[in-house]
């Protein structure tokens, strides 16, 4: 449950399929691959595609918290996650869309610092109405015989949106385009050869138009295109704590908190319980708990069309949730050339407080990894 990386190479191939109760379906495919370029150097390559083919939501559905234009919003990161780009144009285009997506990254070790490590990345996103790249430098530095670990990084993006139908009367708004700060800093702390202490921040700083052309906004009973402000700041703090129980069990929990500009609050706290069977297999139950407040400025319905910001978007009511998974893996070897294939099934239910709206949905995804 707590172990290191392996150092020279890792290739990774997955396929992940996503359904909600209101019919919409997300295929995402895709591969990562970590290499030694050269002598203290390691490359990384990502490619992803996924397909979003959308649902038919019935009275008392609201389209999932994974879906949607995040413009580099999404509040925790959970890792790659493909189902957060989904675009918020399922709404209105019934034959379904594609995105690619595409990531670059270099990582330096210098021959006389060696506990040191420096690199950058450079990341895009594409569908046919929406575009973001970002660029970023990260670094880190090891301590006390590699037991504390501290790394940060900074990158700098743009999202560029230009729907083929813009909203009614504000052709000349758009295309758009937003910019994106970001800020993160991480620490890893080992207490012991069976405890690890970890703890984060990140900023994100959003400059620019960020309302959807294909959201609208009830005013009354009459529906009026969004507006947003165009500026926002996130703020993410992050702790967790992995410890080795012994045979075989370890035990993994972590705490997210989310605050931004807008009013947003959200508390995420995840726990994982890695459990090993047998010399070459793996199963992990893990829960995620989500509870978030809603935008000082969000109503599901306004009352009148006299006020400064207008939001369709229910990402930003209130919500709560659960999602709980199993993973299963297998590692075909346990030493020289580790291979492992893994399937994680994941069920949520999410329930808009506002509106007493729900989501329910599952998502399966097989994963296979090799690294030297």
């Amino acid at each position: 449950p707590i172990k290191s990386e392996p150092s020279n190479s890792k290739q990774e191939a997955s396929l992940s399929h996503y359904q909600d109760k209101t019919g919409q379906e997300v295929w995402t495919g895709g591969i990562k691959t970590h290499f030694s370029l050269m002598e203290n150097w390691k490359m990384g390559i990502k490619a992803l595609g996924e397909w979003v083919q959308p649902g038919s939501p019935k009275l008392g559905d609201t389209v999932g918290q994974t879906t949607g234009h995040h413009h580099g919003a999404t509040p925790i990161s959970t890792g790659t996650d493909a189902l957060t780009g989904a675009s918020s144009r399922i709404s209105t285009d019934p034959q379904g869309h594609g995105r690619i997506e595409g990531a670059l990254s270099l990582q330096h070790i210098p021959p006389a610092l060696p506990t040191a490590n420096f690199g950058g990345s450079f990341n895009y996103s594409g569908e046919s109405d929406f575009q973001s790249i970002l660029a970023s430098l990260n670094g880190g530095l090891e301590f006390f015989q590699q037991s504390t670990v501290l790394s940060a990084n900074i990158g700098f993006g743009s999202d560029f949106a230009d729907p083929k139908e813009p909203p009614p009367g504000e052709k000349d708004r758009w295309p758009t385009s937003t910019t994106r700060y970001n800020f993160g800093l991480q620490l890893g702390q080992f207490l012991t050869p069976r405890i690890r202490l970890g703890f984060s921040y990140g900023m994100t700083a959003l400059l620019g138009p960020q309302e959807s052309p294909y959201r609208r906004a009830y005013v009354q009973t009459t529906l009026f295109p969004e507006r947003l402000p165009e500026k926002k700041f996130r703020h993410i703090f992050g702790s967790e704590m992995g410890i080795y129980l012994g045979k075989g069990i370890g035990f993994f929990h972590r705490n997210g908190l989310y605050f931004d500009s807008w009013g947003v609050q959200s508390w995420i706290p995840e726990t994982a319980l890695p459990i090993e069977m047998g010399s070459h297999w793996m199963l992990t139950p893990h829960h995620r708990f989500i509870a978030q407040s809603q935008a000082y400025f969000y109503k599901p319905i306004y009352p009148t069309l006299n006020q400064p910001w207008l939001s369709g978007d229910p990402r930003l009511s209130r919500w709560q949730g659960n999602d709980l998974g199993l993973d299963l893996e297998y590692a075909f070897s346990t030493r020289g050339h580790a291979q492992t294939i893994s399937i994680s099934t994941t069920f949520s239910n999410w329930r808009e407080l506002n509106t007493r709206a729900t989501t329910k949905s599952n998502s399966i995804a097989l994963l296979f990894s090799q690294s030297e």
